[in-house]
């Protein structure tokens, strides 16, 4: 399946297998536990932040810190990004808190990168690219 159909609906199979978890539980009796994948790999966002870091080339103690260097900021705007598009139920609060920032330098994130993307920046459009092969490498493995 194209990486770009199957992503971005991530999210919606796993509140589909919740709800099939839990309808088991009330219907049954019984711990049913559903996977995406045979991996037992959990997006979140540690997983996107590891991700990023392997794919960019950034050492994750950078993309965590307060650099306003362009490699580590730009960094945490793709996590940013993904996290917003891959993980449904990430609220952008709980993001400004991962990387101890304001709610609306968050929001200034997904602004960020969807302007780029929209305005077809290449160099952006390959990393997330980039960004997104691996993410669907490592969920289906």
């Amino acid at each position: 399946m194209d990486i770009y159909n199957m992503l971005p609906h991530f999210g919606k199979v796993q509140k589909w297998i919740k709800a099939k978890e839990q309808e088991a539980r009330e219907e049954f009796g019984v711990e049913l536990t559903l996977r995406f994948t045979d991996a037992n790999f959990q997006l979140g966002i540690d997983a996107v932040s590891k991700l990023v870091s392997d794919v960019l080339s950034v050492p994750i103690n950078k993309i965590l810190s307060t650099s306003r260097e362009e490699e580590e900021k730009e960094a945490r705007q793709i996590i940013m990004y993904l996290c917003k598009m891959h993980i449904s139920e990430l609220k952008p609060g709980e993001l400004a808190a991962y990387f101890n920032k304001d709610r609306t330098t968050i929001l200034h994130s997904y602004a960020r990168i969807e302007d780029l993307l929209k305005a077809a920046d290449a160099s952006m459009i390959e990393k997330m690219k980039n960004c997104q092969n691996e993410l669907l490498k490592r969920i289906t493995e």
